[in-house]
């Protein structure tokens, strides 16, 4: 929830749940994560829209993907903030983002569902979904894989929020 709230649930013999998403305005998806008693896990997005829907979760092997990011002059990027997702063959979804930023040799290391003939995409966190840079990394059957990233044109760092002002305004 928006206050960073989760609820949980346990899966009945035959795999399948039911999560309660409250109408609160702005959520536009629910994240499922799950997690068998094995270690394995998986994870599915799917939007809401005002009735039931079937989200399935996939639960598998986890696989390393290596990624090393370079500038567009070939130069390691550090503190290069990584979004990633992962999608099946028309069975489940999962994404997220690497728990710290690029290494100061340009690295990351993503934990990532890894099932046959997946594709995980790698990218700038926000830019994704754009053209400043992504790579395709299909599913190699290994557990672990490397990958590159050569961006088109440097990040561009974050900027800083102009101070407050207090305005004092009569009249």
């Amino acid at each position: 929830l928006p206050d960073g709230t989760a609820s949980g649930t346990i899966t009945d013999a035959k795999g399948r749940f039911a999560v309660a998403v409250p109408p609160i305005d702005g959520i536009g998806g629910v994240l499922v994560e799950a997690t068998t008693p094995d270690g394995r896990r998986g994870a599915s997005f799917g939007f809401r829209r005002g009735e039931p829907a079937d989200l399935p979760v996939v639960v598998g092997p986890r696989r390393t993907v290596r990624v090393r990011v370079l500038g567009s002059d070939g130069r390691p990027v550090a503190s290069a903030d990584l979004a990633w997702h992962v999608q099946g063959p028309a069975w489940a979804f999962e994404w997220g983002r690497a728990e710290r930023a690029t290494a100061a040799d340009g690295t990351a290391v993503l934990d990532v569902l890894r099932t046959p003939n997946s594709t995980c995409v790698v990218g700038l966190h926000p830019h994704l979904f754009s053209r400043r840079g992504t790579t395709i990394v299909p599913d190699d059957g290994r557990p672990t894989t490397e990958a590159l990233l050569r961006l088109a044109d440097d990040p561009v760092p974050p900027s800083t929020p102009p101070p407050a002002v207090a305005v004092d305004v009569t009249g």
